[in-house]
């Protein structure tokens, strides 16, 4: 049986992460077209995403023709006289250096002072190693490897450090060979500690692998560096930088595949990868095939709308709930689920497979109005209203709803929150009474938190989202805590709004799934994007049968 395994420590280093975190928000924050000095991130498909996020690339600030434009330092940094020169210049200036390459800048910096002459193991022609060479001085020396450090001259007093995604065998082979040339070594391993864990874990898993495929930029150095360990190691190895270029020809027959990826490569796009190598490999699993095809099309998420719409319905007492309000529901939720993922560019998929999205998207938002207008006049403007707000936030990337933290999550949970447990309750009655008004409090909530864990998949998947998310401003403990907090908010409004202080089994049921979810994803346990949908989806589903095939009694309190 053939295995397939995919690297723990593959996908976008911290350092890259926050780069392109901080370039996205300063583009949704200021509308202003984003520069980066040099290209931010050695991977054309996420450089494609960037400049749809209005972030582009210069290789010099002298292309920027605006005056007062922003110009970001990228995460490998810069030489200092080259930061002085763009300083003086009139832009304004984000230094994105990574925190590990600054530090290599003030080692280097600290012992120069000292008298010490800097050796940079590294690739002399890298951004990264122009940077150190920078603060290095003239009199510093680059090296690739341990024969070049044997042709240095002698040498007093030596600070030798590393390019932070330099093989670490590599440089202490140069550290021994430089021990003969100086007087006194400092050995300054400033290889980052991803790079390790990365090249550790590929190190172990290649020797064991008939094939390894690495994932990644073939201009990023170090994605190339893991790709000289796995050909060294496995019995064969292939460099690629999208899905299409997987040769299904070298699948065929082979038993232990290894997918790995370089600090450039996002999760979503080791996932593609990995998804083609798994039709390939294990061809009859048509049902696998059918039930991605389902999670991606959105059809999974529409049906878990409808059934929480008959929940929601059955928990407030609505008997009877005509079906056409249920699957204008199940519609609604469905079309500004999709246009959000068109128009956000959030996966890899072609602009064919985008327009195809969008036209799904409006054909079912039309679908949701026509069926309620043909329920009732008054509910089908509401409705409107409601669904164009929704469009609205979603296809103008620019919004300034967009500037709030958390603004993401609260608009996809109150249109959840709307077409579930507003829309079935003003399908009979045109106010609401406190209890009613307390159970929707209750379906935004736990609405909320199914966005934001969805959030935090995405961040996991590294796709491009903004400080929009809730999980991209707070940062991960902080989000889950609020997470914890809204799930007992949830639970005591739905106490709360209960008659006579009763609440269904299946209620019940539902906030322990909630409680559970919440923690595996704290703790990591985040599958990859689709999955993530069908697991947090899944108890609306559930509840929605249950509440629809089973007389569930109640628990007074």
């Amino acid at each position: 049986m053939p295995n397939i395994t995919i690297a723990k420590n593959a996908g976008f280093c911290p350092g890259v992460k926050r780069a392109i975190d901080h370039v996205l928000e300063l583009s949704k924050k200021t509308g202003k077209k984003i520069y980066t000095l040099g290209p931010l991130i050695h991977n054309k498909e996420v450089i494609k995403s960037l400049e749809e996020n209005n972030v582009f690339a210069v290789n010099s600030p002298l292309d920027i023709k605006e005056e007062n434009a922003i110009l970001v330092i990228r995460a490998h940094g810069i030489p200092p006289e080259l930061e002085k020169e763009i300083r003086s210049m009139k832009l304004e200036i984000i230094d994105g250096t990574c925190s590990l390459v600054k530090s290599v800048h003030r080692n280097i910096s600290q012992y120069r002072e000292k008298g010490y002459t800097t050796v940079i193991v590294g690739d002399k022609d890298h951004a990264e190693v122009l940077g150190l060479k920078g603060y290095a001085g003239e009199s510093s020396f680059v090296i690739s490897g341990p024969d070049e450090a044997e042709k240095l001259p002698e040498m007093d007093k030596v600070n030798i450090v590393s390019q932070t995604t330099q093989e670490e065998d590599v440089f202490f082979a140069c550290a021994e060979a430089l021990k003969k040339k100086a007087k006194e070594l400092i050995i300054s391993n400033t290889i980052c500690n991803p790079t390790r864990l990365r090249q550790r874990e590929t190190l172990e898993m290649s020797a064991g692998a008939d094939l390894v495929v690495v994932v990644g930029g073939k201009h990023s150095a170090n994605t190339a560096r893991l790709y000289e360990i796995c050909s060294r190691l496995a019995k064969r190895s292939v460099l690629i930088e999208k899905p299409e270029e997987l040769d299904e020809k070298i699948l065929h027959g082979t038993q232990n595949i290894f997918i790995t990826a370089g600090a450039s490569t996002p999760n979503w796009l080791i996932e593609a990868v990995a998804a083609k190598a798994r039709r390939t490999v294990f061809p009859d699993k048509k049902g696998s095939q059918l039930w991605n095809y389902f999670l991606d099309s959105g059809a999974y998420t529409g049906l878990a709308a409808g059934f929480f719409t008959l929940a929601c319905a059955k928990f407030l007492g609505v008997y009877g709930l005509p079906k056409k309000i249920v699957f204008a529901s199940a519609a609604f939720v469905l079309s500004l689920h999709i246009l959000n993922r068109a128009v956000s560019k959030d996966h890899n998929a072609s602009a064919r497979d985008f327009t195809s999205a969008k036209i799904t998207a409006y054909m079912s938002g039309g679908a949701s109005l026509l069926l309620v207008l043909l329920s009732d006049i008054k509910l089908f403007f509401i409705c409107s209203f409601f669904w164009l707000f929704g469009f609205a936030y979603s296809a103008s990337p620019k919004a300034h709803l967009r500037n709030l933290p958390g603004s993401k999550e609260a608009a996809m949970a109150l249109g959840w929150t709307f077409a579930c447990a507003i829309l079935p309750i003003m399908n009979f009655k045109a106010s609401f009474n406190m209890e009613e008004f307390l159970f929707c409090l209750f379906a935004f909530l736990v609405s909320l938190n199914r966005s934001v864990l969805l959030s935090a998949a995405q961040s996991k998947n590294d796709l491009l989202v903004g400080k929009e998310s809730l999980y991209k401003t707070l940062g991960h403990i902080k989000t889950f805590r609020i997470l914890y907090f809204l799930a007992f908010l949830s639970l005591l409004s739905l106490y709360l709004a209960a008659g006579k202080a009763s609440v269904n089994i299946w209620a019940l049921i539902f906030m322990g799934y909630q409680f559970w979810l919440i923690r595996n994803f704290s703790l990591g346990k985040i599958p990859d994007k689709l999955n993530s949908e069908a697991l947090t989806d899944l108890i609306f589903i559930l509840t929605g049968l249950s509440a629809a095939l089973i007389k569930s009694p109640r628990i007074y309190f």
